[in-house]
């Protein structure tokens, strides 16, 4: 009986902090609010919109090219429909490191993205718990953050599939830690 209380236990935390027991037989969780209307993404045609969210009068997308057994290419666009200021993406040969961690909180957790680029680091996180949901964007510069923008407007930030693209991605685990802004 214990022990049945301690599987069903974790099995009830990590269906709390986003996790799945078996990934590969999961359904993509698409939570009313995490819908993403398509006119904030500045993904390319043909590519998944992981995370997209208004920042001010500016958007920022983190979209994943190529899907399946194949590692994807993750794409971080920042900028204006139409008028894109800032593309980075893993792909082969390129200096961009792009690294994947998860949050845990009691009765929460969350997920983000860091894409380096030189000096600059660009984190995209989505988190929620007990009565309280955050995302957004944190930009650093040699490990210090320097910039903190919280998606403004209404729903959330993930696209249909959440992060299950990002985890299909098999990014490696970002090993500088992060902790979401006040």
């Amino acid at each position: 009986m214990q022990a049945q209380r301690i599987v069903l236990w974790s099995t009830a935390w990590l269906a709390i902090a986003g996790l799945d027991l078996q990934p590969s037989l999961a359904q993509p969780r698409t939570p009313r609010s995490y819908s993403v209307p398509q006119q904030t993404s500045l993904c390319p045609e043909g590519e998944a919109t992981t995370f997209s969210c208004p920042i001010g009068r500016k958007v920022v997308s983190l979209c994943v090219a190529g899907r399946g057994s194949q590692p994807g290419v993750i794409r971080y666009v920042f900028g204006k429909p139409g008028n894109v200021e800032l593309a980075l993406a893993n792909s082969p040969g390129s200096d961009v490191r792009v690294t994947y961690g998860s949050l845990s909180y009691s009765g929460g957790g969350g997920d983000y993205v860091r894409v380096r680029n030189g000096h600059f680091a660009y984190v995209v996180y989505s988190a929620l718990g007990r009565g309280w949901e955050q995302e957004g964007l944190v930009v650093e510069k040699d490990g210090h953050q320097i910039s903190a923008k919280q998606c403004a407007g209404p729903g959330g930030a993930l696209g249909p599939n959440g992060w299950q693209d990002v985890y299909a991605a098999h990014l490696p685990p970002d090993k500088e830690g992060f902790e979401m802004p006040d």
